[in-house]
């Protein structure tokens, strides 16, 4: 416990330590330490306790990634140092910019992991999802572009984001057009998820660097071929995104089949039992924010924990279980496929919590008014009953306008999801190699 730690640090400074490093874990522990659903700054408190038993420097870290954050930390006297790594790598001058007043220009960690751990974790070098010059610096460099150019850059996700942001670092004449009337494309569907707000940071650092590099950005904007051709624009970056997958699955068509997407955007009305057919990231995903309909926020939960409102138990189970029945239902053997080895566990162990049934190696064989018809892994049919059915079986890429546009313009690019769907780090990095290319 915290209490017998303070012990032994009072131990080791009598040994002659000269600073504690406080951290809540090790990626042995079964709570999480440093993935995006932990709480900025969760683990303060413990080197609070040990700054309050010990008599040299105190460094408190894990999920500090904002110089508000770290500076209240300070001030309030919770710790004498702040330790950070991912928010260095995702901006190295965040100390400069944070010293100059600069916060809005200062690119946040996003606790993503997608990068840093999880490529470490399978032998691969060290990136960052929302830096993409983390690892090779020296090629990368952003340098002013020898003639400006004339861009135009066909969707605002995070991939056309990116490639406009360093276009324009670059000195071209930057134009970006987006058919929603939000810019962030899928980040926004998947910063709405529990536990994955700060994606949101990301969002807001690529349409500030946009706004402060006068690119011209243009909503509910739908690109057309005749209106590409009278913008005349001398480079294209297509970044149209993907569109999501509809299996061939008998009933599919119903009135209460819905998409993941439809769902997390808040299109959808659901009715109590739900099944989702896909257990991967995305369905994982929606199945976390369906189960979380009728939880209790955080605030929530303090209020009636410090009030003693209901038993400790009782608030538990109120911030855990909502108001639906949510069954996954993934042919593979494991679901989570395409989320990082740091995060998928603690995904899969809160969807548990949360009373969320995961059937994996089970094939949907169809859909009914009343249920989906499954077969499970010993070849027995059975209907789980479903008033709402999420279809998240995976997406394709939206690129019939580059096909057309390459036709007839010499310079067109196309990148992130719209080439492949693949995560967010390589729309990033394609849109970041395009930008830098141009």
């Amino acid at each position: 416990t915290n209490l017998e730690v303070r012990q032994f640090a009072r131990r080791l400074q009598d040994a002659g330590a000269d600073a504690f490093n406080v951290t809540g874990g090790w990626h042995e522990s079964r709570v999480p330490q440093i993935t995006m659903n932990v709480p900025n700054g969760a683990y303060v408190y413990l080197a609070q306790g040990i700054k309050q038993a010990v008599d040299v420097p105190v460094v408190a870290c894990n999920r500090i990634n904002d110089p508000w954050l770290a500076e209240e930390i300070l001030m309030q006297g919770r710790a004498d140092l702040i330790g950070m790594a991912r928010g260095l790598m995702a901006d190295p001058d965040l100390p400069r910019k944070a010293m100059e007043g600069r916060f809005n220009e200062i690119r946040k960690c996003v606790a993503c992991n997608q990068g840093c751990l999880d490529a470490i974790f399978s032998g691969e070098s060290c990136r960052c999802l929302v830096n993409a010059r983390v690892g090779r610096e020296a090629e990368t460099e952003i340098k002013l572009a020898a003639t400006p150019r004339k861009v135009l850059v066909i969707g605002g996700g995070p991939a056309g984001l990116e490639a406009a942001r360093v276009a324009a670092l670059r000195g071209h004449e930057v134009s970006l057009w987006e058919k929603e009337e939000v810019l962030g494309g899928q980040l926004q569907l998947a910063a709405a998820v529990p536990g994955r707000a700060d994606f949101y940071h990301l969002i807001d650092y690529l349409e500030e660097s946009l706004f402060a590099l006068g690119v011209e950005v243009i909503v509910d904007k739908e690109a057309t071929p005749e209106e590409i051709e009278a913008f005349r624009p001398d480079a294209i970056v297509v970044a149209t995104g993907a569109r999501p997958v509809i299996p061939a699955i008998p009933g599919v068509d119903l009135d209460h089949v819905v998409g993941a997407w439809e769902v997390i955007g808040g299109e959808a009305e659901l009715g109590q039992k739900v099944v989702v057919i896909g257990g991967g990231a995305t369905g994982c995903e929606v199945a976390m924010y369906i189960a979380s309909m009728g939880t209790i926020d955080s605030d929530t939960l303090r209020f009636l924990l410090v009030n003693g409102a209901e038993p400790v138990e009782r608030i538990k189970e109120l911030a855990l279980r909502g108001i639906k029945e949510v069954v996954v239902i993934e042919q593979d053997r494991t679901a989570g496929r395409g989320i990082g080895a740091s995060t998928r566990w603690s995904i899969l162990q809160d969807l548990r919590r949360m009373g969320v049934d995961i059937r994996t190696s089970t094939r949907v064989l169809a859909i009914a008014e009343d249920g989906v018809v499954v077969a499970e892994p010993d070849g027995q049919t059975e209907k789980i009953a479903a008033d709402s059915v999420v279809i998240a079986a995976g997406s394709r890429a939206e690129n019939s306008l580059f096909e057309n546009l390459k036709q007839k313009f010499p310079e067109v690019y196309l990148v992130g999801d719209a080439c492949n769907p693949r995560t967010v780090l390589d729309a990033i990095r394609e849109g970041f190699d395009v930008g830098n290319s141009i």
